[in-house]
């Protein structure tokens, strides 16, 4: 038999290996130099990015805060407003709608309605003497009697007059006679509803006052004056400022004795 010669056995087909259906090593190498470009331009886009964008510096905590926040408030000589109102004594509660209006006048008028709409209280002024309607019965006070006589809760701490303030939204006199430089004055850690506030405090034996305060638009979040007379404890809250004006006020002596407003609308002079 004769040999195969040379130029038969170049061009015989060998049957193909398994190896040769994977990709060659120089293939691997573009793909991977590929995938290491893609990665390195991300990153290098990504800290030119943050070279430019330059994170917000926090608002600064000082005595201004303060003061502007105090300047935002408004006094308010004259008021109209509609909410709604719980009273709660000894753990009994009624709920219903307010109806207040005040005017620097000295008169005064609201009623709070059941769910059904009729008048179950009421509390009226008139030349700065006073009158409440509640369980048909009617009391007069003086502007300046406290409401001792009153089954409201928490009443008994105030004078009419000073009540009739408190409900309808006016900061009592104790907030106007503020040091302009509080006790502690911080940055609160938490943001509120998404906005950063600033947290200031007076301290005394007798009266504690809190305000959150939101320094990026010199407004109050909220303010408290928690009071401790004859060893008992008082707290008036007011929140929910919109322009100056609180549109939610509690008045409590504990959890089962407040009283609580919540305006929808509120208008003043």
């Amino acid at each position: 038999m004769r040999a195969p010669s040379i130029h038969t056995a170049l061009t015989r087909q060998t049957p193909a290996s398994p190896l040769t259906a994977l990709p060659s090593m120089r293939a691997i190498s573009i793909r991977t130099a590929f995938s290491l470009l893609i990665v390195l331009t991300a990153m290098m886009t990504t800290g030119c990015v943050s070279k430019f964008i330059k994170p917000k510096p926090e608002p600064v905590v000082d005595e201004a805060v303060v003061i502007n926040a105090a300047g935002a408030t408004v006094q308010m000589s004259e008021f109209k407003g509609f909410g709604e109102i719980t009273m709660s004594k000894a753990g009994q509660k009624m709920t219903g709608k307010f109806d207040a209006l005040r005017k620097n006048s000295g008169s005064f008028s609201a009623q709070v309605y059941s769910p059904f709409g009729s008048a179950v209280a009421s509390i009226s002024a008139s030349d700065f003497a006073g009158r409440v309607n509640i369980d048909r019965e009617q009391i007069d006070f003086t502007y300046d009697e406290t409401m001792e006589k009153v089954p409201f809760p928490c009443a008994k701490y105030f004078t009419y007059g000073n009540f009739v303030r408190v409900l309808t939204a006016s900061m009592p006199d104790e907030f106007w006679a503020l040091a302009p430089v509080p006790d502690t004055l911080i940055q609160s850690k938490k943001k509120k509803k998404g906005k950063k506030t600033v947290g200031a405090a007076w301290i005394s034996d007798s009266l504690t006052v809190r305000a959150e305060i939101i320094p990026k638009n010199g407004q109050l979040e909220s303010v408290s004056f928690n009071y401790v007379i004859d060893g008992k404890k008082l707290t008036m809250q007011f929140s929910r400022f919109k322009k100056g004006v609180p549109y939610e006020i509690l008045i409590r002596e504990s959890a089962k004795n407040y009283i609580s407003v919540s305006y929808e609308t509120i208008t003043w002079k």
